[in-house]
């Protein structure tokens, strides 16, 4: 079983959801209010800090963007170390140990303390036992009467973070979510839950699993952070996080680093040899939720009406996009495929005069925070966005930040919507909407209050 702490109960009222602490009658929001006192103490006691848990992704695309630099651009309040287990082929092999190197080379160019533990082998799991590793990490760090924010992006962390509190705990764990992960599980294997009976017997396994651990850490994490309101909408719905802390962090990005100038991106756009044509920009990958085949359909049909139209890949996968290009029926002269540097990416995204990002109306996407919609909004370019894709669909349409589509419906009547709002989109205004929409909603900066609160509340509780 367990050990934990019952958090403080949470007031609704007006959508919002409020600490109430277990010594007063007090209400406080959690977004809004200033700390009180105690809370401010704990705030600015460094001593009290804890650890960004992180299971898996030390090798990803998103582990700096998302973890490392969010954390240095919020060190001077709420100072954090890393802790990131990584395959065992990361410290054995060759190319795996140099990634793993250079990784920790820029976290010490960020002044971000860094440390890398082995994870099991799936299939041998018997090996060592990951909660006693970190229970042992954490043991031999800290003073164990010290109470510990243990904050876990994804499932996997969490999940292991609660197993070590049966060791230690003072610890607190927040449950960083990024995703509805059993409705992407159905999702990707095409499966109705209603008919889990007929599902071949290792995909019914996967993912009872996957609900049961989904369950548990609901249940017994301390404090939940979503990537969007609809997020924790979706999980209040199963759930029910009336019960403890919860807050809303999107996903953001360094604005700072998108901001280029008028001859930097002429130069770039003289580079790519695309001068004043009309770059149709595809962030992204071939991964099935970011349907690539749906932004080459919308392509050709904005080609239709802007003749000098371009084609513009930004990819980790170029091979693969050029062969789906090629089997869309695109030429290659309105084609770009690129493969960039993380660092580099501003200055050619920049170069673009509308994005896109499509997804499918599912219950994944409703609730995402896809992290190219702030890289698209930093570097000051409008989106044509399908409906649903979590808060920003909506956001689009209220802030004048692009186009919203329906990717259900036909050709000519995309076409015709698109004819329509295509010369709304080149505009100096709009990208000046767009790029005061990421300073002033999508930087970590902005939610220092929510997060610290957050552990405040967890603290406490």
């Amino acid at each position: 079983m367990v050990a934990s702490i019952p958090p403080a109960p949470l007031a609704r009222g007006d959508g919002r959801l409020r600490l109430r602490p277990h010594s007063s009658s007090q209400q406080r929001d959690l977004v809004e209010c200033p700390p009180n006192a105690q809370q401010r103490r704990w705030c600015d006691d460094p001593a009290r800090r804890g650890h960004h848990l992180v299971y898996q992704e030390a090798l990803s695309s998103v582990f700096s963007s998302q973890i490392l630099r969010r954390i240095t651009e919020t060190q001077n309040r709420i100072p954090q170390r890393v802790i990131a287990f990584s395959p065992l082929g990361g410290f054995l092999r060759a190319s795996l140990r140099k990634r793993l190197r250079d990784t920790t080379s820029y976290s010490k160019a960020l002044a971000v303390h860094l440390t890398h533990l082995p994870s099991t082998p799936s299939r041998a799991t018997y090996l060592w036992s990951e909660a006693l590793l970190l229970t042992a990490y954490l043991r031999l760090t800290y003073p164990v009467s010290r109470i510990r924010i243990l904050h876990c992006r994804n499932l996997n962390a969490t999940i292991l973070a609660i197993k070590v509190q049966q060791h230690l705990p003072f610890l607190r764990v927040v449950y960083d979510c990024r995703g509805a992960e059993c409705d992407e599980f159905l999702s990707r294997c095409d499966l109705d839950p209603q008919e889990i009976d007929a599902w071949p017997t290792s995909l019914r396994a996967k993912y009872l699993t996957l609900l049961a651990a989904e369950n548990a850490t609901f249940e017994r994490a301390n404090a939940v952070l979503c990537v969007s309101r609809a997020m924790r909408h979706h999980f209040q719905q199963r759930y029910d996080l009336s019960n403890k802390p919860s807050a809303v962090i999107p996903c953001c990005v360094a604005t700072d680093q998108f901001v280029i100038s008028p001859g930097e991106t002429r130069a770039v756009r003289m580079s790519l040899g695309i001068g004043d044509d009309f770059i149709v920009t595809y962030l992204g990958s071939l991964a099935w939720y970011q349907l690539l085949h749906e932004s080459l359909r919308i392509f050709r049909l904005i080609k239709s009406t802007r003749p000098d139209a371009k084609f513009l890949a930004i990819s980790t996968q170029p091979g693969p996009i050029r062969q789906a290009v090629q089997d869309a029926g695109i030429n290659d002269h309105d084609v770009k495929l690129l493969s960039l540097a993380p660092e580099e990416v501003p200055r050619y995204l920049a170069a673009s005069n509308i994005g896109l990002l499509l997804r499918e109306r599912s219950p994944i996407n409703a609730v995402a925070s896809p992290v190219k919609f702030g890289e698209y909004m930093a570097a000051g370019i409008p989106l044509v966005i399908s409906h649903g894709v979590g808060d920003y669909s909506a956001a689009v349409r209220e802030h004048q930040l692009g186009i919203c589509i329906d990717i259900t419906e036909s050709n000519d009547t995309l076409r015709g919507t698109l004819a329509t709002a295509l010369p709304t989109l080149a505009n100096d205004a709009i990208r000046k909407r767009c790029q005061h929409f990421a300073q002033t909603r999508l930087r970590w900066l902005d939610y220092l209050d929510v997060l610290s609160e957050l552990y405040a509340a967890v603290r406490i509780s």
